[in-house]
């Protein structure tokens, strides 16, 4: 977590700005895991190199990365600002 102070001086400094949150995105966003994490569960006794394969693309896939990172944008309140 970023400390109360690190925030401030990022905030005023520009390297990041507020973000409106949105609670329904999160939830979206939560609701998604979860379902990712059922269908895992799933197909575990079935392929277990499989789920691995499914797990790994959620993580470092296309998508993972961007939606952990709309999940954080989302629950903070802040966002990078771009250059």
């Amino acid at each position: 977590m970023i400390s109360e102070k690190k925030r401030h001086q990022w905030l005023e400094s520009g390297l990041i700005k507020r973000q409106e949150k949105s609670f329904n995105q999160i939830r979206n966003l939560l609701s998604r895991a979860l379902k990712d994490i059922k269908t895992a569960e799933q197909n575990l006794p079935i392929d277990e190199e499989a789920v691995y394969t499914f797990v790994t693309y959620l993580c470092f896939g296309q998508e993972g990365p961007l939606c952990s990172s709309m999940a954080i944008v989302q629950m903070t309140g802040l966002n990078i600002k771009p250059r």
